[in-house]
């Protein structure tokens, strides 16, 4: 597992089971290692820069991310706004 800092705290990423919804595709889990020790959720490789860019540099939390989690538990990116 891979760990960085994010100002207040740690997480850790690691290669993770397929990211559901029938795909092969290999999900990244990113674990909270300071807020909520062992909080997990799991991330499409396409978006793990969002996550770790934004939790490095503290511009999101892990909240954020977590809390953003489709019904299977993977993160595939937050919604485009919607601009009427």
């Amino acid at each position: 597992m891979r760990s960085t800092d994010q100002g207040a705290g740690s997480i850790g990423f690691a290669r993770s089971r397929p990211a559901g919804r029938g795909t092969q595709t290999t999900g990244v889990l990113v674990v909270d290692l300071y807020d909520e020790p062992g909080r997990s959720f799991r991330v499409v490789p396409q978006e793990a820069w969002s996550v770790e860019n934004n939790l490095s540099i503290s511009n999101m939390d892990f909240e954020e991310f977590a809390d953003s989690v489709d019904a299977d538990g993977v993160f595939r990116g937050f919604p485009p706004d919607d601009v009427a």
